[in-house]
């Protein structure tokens, strides 16, 4: 690899973790650091079963609304 270029991308990751780890302390708000993992932790494991379940979502909530009465399936 070229050195300017991996000059570059160094800079770049340097740069995004820079500004990740900013976003993370506005977020964590009034939180202490030490809560902050009680917090975070369980939206993490939510997102992640979101990205997993995707597949299926269409398919799980035709089957939740055709048992349901008095609703018609989208």
């Amino acid at each position: 690899m070229h050195q300017a270029t991996l000059e570059g991308s160094v800079l770049n990751h340097q740069s995004l973790s820079n500004f990740i780890w900013s976003v993370a302390d506005l977020l964590r708000g009034d939180y202490k650091q030490s809560e902050y993992g009680r917090v975070i932790l369980p939206f993490t494991v939510l997102r992640r079963l979101d990205c997993v379940l995707a597949p299926t979502k269409a398919a799980v909530l035709k089957e939740v609304d055709a048992g349901r009465p008095g609703r018609a399936a989208p």
